[in-house]
């Protein structure tokens, strides 16, 4: 196939579109266009050009990925969606996140073990639960570190305690306390519990 144009992305101009005679457009990041020396009216095939890509940017995209990193922990999913973001060809991704868990730069059961132990003094596992999965987590690993909780009272005790704190106690205040705790994820039984001892000792009637 024959290039038939080399369109500039953006104000930056960093990237291009190659566009081919099949209709085809690639994206092409500038220096690799300088380093292959590709030119309108070359021959070039998909393959070709993403081979050129390839070697330019699995540097690239690895530095970047280190750079994100070093500003706190991450997971799979993130630095894939980070590179998506970017522009990144899938074989680029593929060959930096291989070689990210390779180094153990990103792993995904630490990141879930250190998630749970720095969010559960204020959510509940349903909460935690959910951000993890957001985070792309796997199931397996989310449940395996939520196994570190073992009771979520002293935590949603801490919440609802500090929720109240210089509020007047009446049913409106009840009714928001309920859905204040709810929203942080705890357990209906354990919410049911914290919510009769502190409004008790707040002497509020249920």
């Amino acid at each position: 196939m024959e290039i038939i144009d080399i369109i500039p992305i953006g104000k930056k101009k960093e990237r291009f579109y190659v566009v081919l005679s099949s209709g085809e457009r690639i994206i092409l990041h500038g220096l690799t266009l300088i380093k292959s020396k590709l030119k309108v009216g070359d021959e070039a095939g998909r393959e070709d050009l993403e081979e050129f890509q390839f070697e330019y940017e699995k540097i690239t995209a690895f530095d970047k990925s280190i750079d994100m990193l070093s500003r706190g922990m991450k997971t799979k999913k993130q630095i894939d969606d980070y590179l998506i973001k970017k522009g990144y060809l899938p074989k680029v991704r593929e060959y930096v996140l291989e070689k990210l868990c390779e180094y153990r730069y990103i792993d995904d059961g630490n990141y879930a073990d250190l998630y749970v132990k720095m969010t559960s003094k204020n959510k509940g596992k349903r909460a935690i639960s959910y951000e993890l999965r957001q985070k792309g987590v796997d199931e397996g690993l989310i449940q395996e570190s939520l196994g570190q909780i073992e009771s979520e009272y002293d935590a949603c005790l801490a919440v609802a305690t500090k929720y109240l704190k210089n509020r007047k106690i009446d049913e409106k205040t009840k009714e928001k306390l309920y859905r204040h705790l709810l929203s942080r994820g705890f357990e209906y039984e354990v919410i049911g519990s914290v919510a009769r001892k502190t409004l008790q000792n707040a002497d509020i009637e249920e």
